[in-house]
């Protein structure tokens, strides 16, 4: 009556054609749409987890830009967040000028706290 079977993958959800639309976009990218489309838009943006506006052209479309929210993966970059913190770069030139092993003293003995104001 029913065969178990084993090893076939979950497929992935399965989105309509805008909302993978808005996920492939950068941010300042736009599309035209119809006018009555303005809702969906806007459900699509939601779903995609991004922000979008959307204006009036001459043409009696409407044009949808994307402003903000996660980058497509294929964009994204591959390098950390802390990669681009000024304060890693100064504990890697630290301990590259280090011949021992680099201590929260050796690194932040300039007398400044994480505001940059003279400690009391």
């Amino acid at each position: 009556m029913y065969e178990v079977q084993r090893d076939i993958p979950i497929p992935d959800a399965r989105l309509r054609g805008f909302t993978n639309v808005l996920r492939g976009m950068r941010r300042g990218e736009s599309v035209e749409i119809p006018q009555d489309k303005r809702p969906g838009a806007y459900a699509s943006a939601r779903l995609a987890n991004v922000k979008i506006t959307i204006r009036a052209t001459d043409q009696g479309t409407l044009r949808v830009w994307r402003v903000d929210g996660p980058e497509p993966i294929a964009q994204r970059s591959r390098r950390s967040a802390a990669e681009d913190d000024p304060r890693v770069a100064a504990i890697k030139a630290a301990v590259a000028r280090e011949s021992k092993p680099a201590t929260s003293k050796t690194i932040f003995n300039d007398g400044l706290d994480i505001f940059g104001e003279p400690l009391k």
